[in-house]
């Protein structure tokens, strides 16, 4: 693999996100290839408009990877958040017209509530965090080549260069949790849905930077 630069995000590197989650999740959604597209433009506009830090691991002028952070000290940006607010609107408009998208956009209005939840479990315990990672995502094509690891290393240094130390994310059962803990991310609250899913929602901290 070319060697890998890691850059901010930028407005044309939107499709080559989704595409990456689309690529990582869509295969095991119901439905429509339309609709599994439409929810991938969804999650990551919503996430782009969240974000205050976005970074992006570039291979010959494509992104390949991507974090993107939330800090507690707003930053100022290039990014247009009022036109990703636009393009969620759109693509939430889209889903709703399908009985699959709409099982979809109740599934993430879930994960927000759950979600929401850990963050109080987390505030009642004193567990602290100046940066949240909101998505890490690399392409299936560079998997194993250590472009997450790249990832982490930058927010790392981005951190450190702000004089922030706790990171934070959050994640579930329906995904890769166990990575976290294999790499010294601690757990610092757990919520389980109240329905049938069997689902159990994870806030993970690790201090990633000493200020």
């Amino acid at each position: 693999m070319s060697s890998v630069v890691i850059r901010p995000f930028e407005d044309r590197d939107f499709e080559a996100v989704a595409g990456m989650f689309h690529e990582t999740w869509g295969w095991e959604l119901e439905g429509p290839e339309s609709v599994k597209l439409d929810l991938a433009a969804y999650y990551v506009a919503g996430i782009v408009a969240k974000s205050t830090t976005l970074l992006v691991a570039d291979v010959g002028g494509t992104a390949v990877g991507c974090a993107f952070l939330t800090e507690k000290t707003p930053r100022e940006d290039r990014i247009n958040r009022a036109a990703y607010m636009t393009v969620l609107k759109m693509k939430a408009h889209a889903l709703s017209l399908d009985a699959h998208g709409r099982g979809m956009l109740a599934f993430y209005d879930k994960l927000e509530e759950v979600f929401d939840a850990l963050v109080d479990r987390m505030q009642e315990h004193g567990k602290n965090w100046e940066v949240e990672l909101n998505l890490l995502l690399t392409s299936c094509s560079c998997r194993g080549q250590g472009v997450g690891r790249r990832l982490v290393q930058a927010v790392a240094e981005h951190m450190c260069r702000h004089r922030q130390s706790w990171c934070m994310l959050r994640t579930d059962t329906h995904c890769d949790w166990r990575y976290y803990e294999k790499t010294g991310w601690q757990r610092a609250a757990e919520v389980c849905w109240q329905d049938d899913s069997n689902i159990t929602a994870y806030a993970y901290r690790k201090a990633l930077a000493q200020p």
